[in-house]
């Protein structure tokens, strides 16, 4: 694949780690916690799907004031969140797996602790693996 065969890129939030290379995708529309943008200038809402897909945007709050995470199904590992910075740790860190370490976990970027704790809840209650920002994968047991 290349960058114009990709049609939606989801921008998480804005730290600069998270969307800094978003313009090489020239074909493709960007799409936030609430927007799709357009190259030509366009935007417009979504509701709350990447267009002519089951792929939903979950607006959480928290770490960024407007991050959002992507909820993917799929038959393989349940019901898939790729969580960004709602979720992190450094790849050679023990990886957590029980809800209130999840739930607890540090962010040293936080800007709304209780958003964020609020943000963390509803995804932990709806995925079976997490992909986080930063850090393996994490197949998640309710």
């Amino acid at each position: 694949m290349t960058p114009d065969d990709i049609d939606y890129v989801v921008i998480t939030h804005t730290h600069l780690d998270h969307c800094l290379l978003a313009g090489i995708f020239t074909k493709a529309k960007i799409i936030d916690d609430d927007s799709i943008y357009y190259f030509d200038g366009k935007i417009v809402e979504h509701n709350k799907t990447v267009p002519k897909t089951k792929i939903k945007i979950i607006y959480t709050p928290g770490h960024d004031q407007f991050h959002c995470a992507v909820l993917v199904k799929t038959k393989e590992y349940g019901r898939v969140a790729l969580t960004a910075d709602l979720f992190w740790w450094p790849d050679n860190k023990k990886q957590l797996t029980n809800y209130k370490s999840l739930l607890n976990l540090s962010d040293s970027y936080l800007k709304d602790e209780k958003a964020l704790v609020k943000s963390r809840e509803k995804i932990l209650k709806i995925a079976d693996y997490i992909i986080p920002g930063h850090g393996n994968p994490l197949f998640f047991q309710k």
